[in-house]
């Protein structure tokens, strides 16, 4: 092989683990692993090592110097670790990184290589633990492609200074073909490593590093809600939760209300919360959680003709543990079933406070995926029939509390309730005056700060959900109805790629709740319907938008929120797939497929065992098949450095065999046990003769004669 080819061989290598390095790092970096300080000293470092390697500046007279550097890395780590409250998982990125650039500048042998390559093996390990998006998937398949063509140039190197009669041939074994078999093995190597992703058991995120993901802050969720706030972020395109409907797209997918959080005080400017904060845990059945065990005197009066509609529901982390639900829940289940193991970080219970507001305790913020299930609303001629005479007991008279208020205020509301006797009556009342005489806007105009409802109802009549939201308690409780505010999502957007609903911070809404007799707590939504229209998205980037929203979800599912137990479900259900159908059996094995879950179970035990005797078998055939080898060029190194010592030093274009045959002319006591090593090694690294233990332990004492003889 001619000099330039050498050359070009030599360079398309370096360009290569340049190449795994920067996508190595770009991981970190896009998952804020780094910051920009740290960003731009590495970056900057990269390329100076590139001319700084190409201009030959450093030889290896400063290894020293380099060792000093890494330990004083060392030592500034640590001192950071004591002092401050940084995590370990940034400062042991940092250190890694700057551990890595001193072997850019430190780049003299095969050796030097091998390290970088495992560097860059750490860089991405650790991205795993600060970068949970999709960027780190589509990098991965980017580094093992370019990791699979930088190895093989390595190798290819190391085989044209191994092999004279390679380096001396005019050809070049990095051809078409061999390009083309390289592609194919990184396509092997990317599918295998998804199979081993979800075939291999699971630990699942939160063991070793903090399971959490960047929050989203969404106004409404606070212990107090200021008047003007939905208004502020009804641009908001970011999603905060997805849901998918198994039984298909419903179609009043933009009315439902995602129900969150409830205020029960108004003091004339700002909503509060004054019950204790309580929890309670729901009662635990198999198929779930029973929310509805908790409504009390009321759940007989929803329909129990309807079948509840499923949902399953995908909640980004929004800084609080309350969980959106619509109204009526039914049961209420963690993933996509209800199999929690107690020492796994997403294993935790669902509670309900004293508003009847969902709240889970998982610790982990990732985010929550559950299910649940609506039951069939209520007829609303029943709803209309129900009084407060019919109650034992009268409603509770904090959700009967008002501000001061005019008596211009008073006379609107008889004014508007006049005629309707009942609760939900005076409601739907209520509705219909703000719905025929308001304007819904999120352009508000200047109100009166000091009584701002007032302002709204008698001068300017137009206002967003929380303005019709509060005017609406405030009406229903000077007429005699216990009201609460509500605060939740309205409706969302259908994803069509993805096949599911999108509900983002921008379809933020507030309604009302008022108590019925014998039925409970009941929306209702004052604020004009055909005026809430959602977010109107720009057609011409909303396809990308939705296919990115839609991988987002797909890579949340499957790879950060994959785990032992989606294993396991994943198991079973495949488990129950292939099994018999009920109807196909008779009696008795009906009675013993009720058990097949244990049978699963065990199965699932076996395979785990399974999987570490193939494991073990893999390991003992990768040390039997190369451990040998490189323990033969173990050997050779440890003569080429008492060579080198010696005053010998192996040049950069000589081949193992040339070197052993100069070094015994340079040393001719020590030659004929050089000749004996010279032909075992080259039988060993190029012959396919494998030395046994006994021949190693020879071999071993034979350069222990050699390296004494070189002193």
């Amino acid at each position: 092989m001619n000099l330039a080819l050498r050359k070009r061989l030599a360079g398309l290598h370096k360009l290569s683990i340049y190449a795994v390095i920067a996508i190595a790092f770009l991981c970190v970096l896009a998952g804020g692993g780094v910051g920009p300080l740290m960003a731009v000293v590495f970056a900057a470092g990269l390329l100076v090592s590139w001319f700084v390697d190409k201009a030959g500046l450093i030889d290896q007279s400063f290894g020293k110097w380099w060792n000093l550097l890494i330990l004083g890395f060392v030592g500034v780590t640590a001192l950071q670790l004591v002092a401050t409250d940084e995590s370990i998982i940034s400062a042991a990125i940092r250190f890694v990184l700057l551990l890595t650039l001193v072997k850019f500048f430190g780049r003299f042998s095969h050796r030097d290589d091998l390290q970088i390559y495992a560097l860059s093996f750490l860089i991405f390990a650790s991205a795993t633990a600060v970068n949970e998006g999709v960027t780190y998937g589509i990098l991965f398949g980017f580094y093992v492609l370019a990791g699979t063509f930088s190895l093989a140039l390595f190798h290819l190197n190391v085989e044209l200074d191994d092999k004279p009669s390679v380096r001396g041939s005019g050809r070049t074994p990095f051809d078409r073909t061999y390009v083309m078999v390289l592609g194919a093995i990184s396509v092997l190597i990317f599918v295998s490593s998804l199979m081993i992703f979800f075939v291999f058991p699971r630990v699942g995120l939160g063991f070793f590093v903090t399971q959490s993901r960047e929050q989203t802050s969404v106004t409404g969720f606070s212990e107090s809600v200021d008047l003007g706030s939905h208004g502020k972020i009804r641009d908001n395109p970011e999603v905060v939760m997805r849901v998918e409907f198994p039984e298909g797209r419903p179609n009043d997918y933009q009315t439902l209300h995602w129900r969150t959080m409830t205020f029960d005080r108004y003091d004339g400017t700002s909503w509060s919360r004054t019950l204790k904060e309580t929890e309670k845990s729901l009662p635990r059945r198999q198929n779930g959680y029973q929310f509805n065990k908790v409504l009390g005197e009321w759940r007989a009066g929803f329909s129990a003709k309807a079948q509840p509609q499923v949902l399953q529901i995908y909640l980004e982390p929004i800084g609080t543990n309350l969980l959106p639900r619509l109204w009526p829940t039914g049961t209420v289940s963690f993933g996509n079933g209800d199999l929690r193991m107690p020492w796994n970080p997403n294993s935790g219970s669902l509670t309900v406070d004293a508003y009847g507001d969902l709240r889970h305790t998982v610790e982990s913020e990732v985010g929550v995926p559950y299910s649940q299930t609506v039951l069939g609303k209520p007829d609303p001629v029943k709803l209309r029939e129900q009084t407060f005479a019919s109650r034992r007991r009268g409603p509770d008279p904090r959700y009967l509390q008002l501000p001061e208020l005019s008596e211009e205020f008073y006379a609107l509301v008889d004014e508007a309730t006049a005629g309707a006797r009942t609760p939900y009556e005076k409601a739907e009342a209520v509705m219909e005056h703000l719905g025929e005489n308001f304007q819904y806007t999120t352009d508000l105009p200047p109100v009166d700060q000091g009584r701002p409802i007032e302002s709204f109802v008698f001068e300017t009549q137009r206002g967003h959900c929380e303005y019709f939201a509060t005017t609406g308690v405030l009406m229903l409780r000077a007429a005699g109805v216990p009201a609460r505010l509500v605060n939740g999502f309205l409706g969302g957007r259908w994803n069509g790629v993805g096949g599911y609903l999108s509900v983002r911070q921008g379809d933020a809404h507030s309604w009302v709740e008022i108590y019925v007799p014998n039925f409970g707590w009941t929306p209702i939504d004052p604020t004009p319907a055909a005026d809430v229209l959602p977010m109107q998205p720009d057609p011409f980037t909303q396809w990308y938008r939705d296919s990115y929203d839609a991988l987002r979800l797909n890579w949340m599912k499957w790879v950060i929120e994959y785990d032992l137990e989606s294993q396991i479900e994943l198991f079973k259900k495949a488990g129950q797939f292939f099994a018999p159908k009920p109807e196909n059996l008779d009696r008795g094995d009906k009675e013993a497929s009720k058990d097949r879950s244990f049978d699963l179970d065990g199965a699932y035990v076996l395979y785990l065992l399974g999987l570490f005797v193939l494991a073990a078998l893999f390991w003992w055939l990768i040390r039997r098949w190369f451990g040998r080898e490189s323990g033969v060029h173990a050997l050779f190194e440890r003569i080429e450095r008492a060579g080198k010592a010696a005053g010998v030093a192996r040049a950069p274009d000589e081949g193992p065999g040339a070197y052993l045959e100069r070094l015994g002319r340079a040393f001719p006591p020590a030659a004929r046990e050089l000749a004996a090593f010279r032909q075992r090694y080259l039988a060993a690294r190029f012959g396919g003769r494998s030395p046994g233990a006994r021949q190693m332990q020879g071999l071993g004492e034979l350069v222990a004669k050699i390296r004494k003889k070189l002193k």
